[in-house]
């Protein structure tokens, strides 16, 4: 004997599948409607074990990068502009550390970073 909820599963299950079909048909042609299934590969989950390979390229990366400062200016239009207005960007687990310099905007910027070029 088919219960009530195997009923309103089955019924929840044609519903989802007309809509599904409603809202692809409306961007693509009814022709080519029949969807087929696809199969989906993640990338790996990486463990980050000690010794292992990524691990150690990780901790490489982050011994290179934390060695350095990074000027970041502010472009616009293809041109460079800089104000007295440093700021540091720090490492997020060790504050000590900076990794990006950048100079904080000049208000009289604003109106030459918003007009579109077109």
């Amino acid at each position: 004997m088919i219960s009530a909820t195997q009923v309103l599963k089955t019924d929840i299950v044609k519903a989802a599948a007309k809509i599904g079909k409603r809202a692809i048909s409306s961007v693509v042609p009814k022709s080519d409607l029949e969807v087929t299934d696809f199969k989906v590969v993640n990338e790996p989950i990486l463990g980050y074990m000690p010794g292992s390979s990524e691990r150690v390229a990780l901790e490489a990366s982050l011994a290179k990068y934390s060695g350095e400062c990074e000027d970041i200016p502010i472009i616009i239009g293809g041109k460079e502009y800089r104000t007295d207005n440093v700021q540091y960007q720090v490492m997020p687990h060790d504050h000590s550390k900076k990794i990006a310099k950048f100079t904080g905007p000049h208000l009289s910027w604003y109106p030459r970073a918003v007009t579109r070029p077109w």
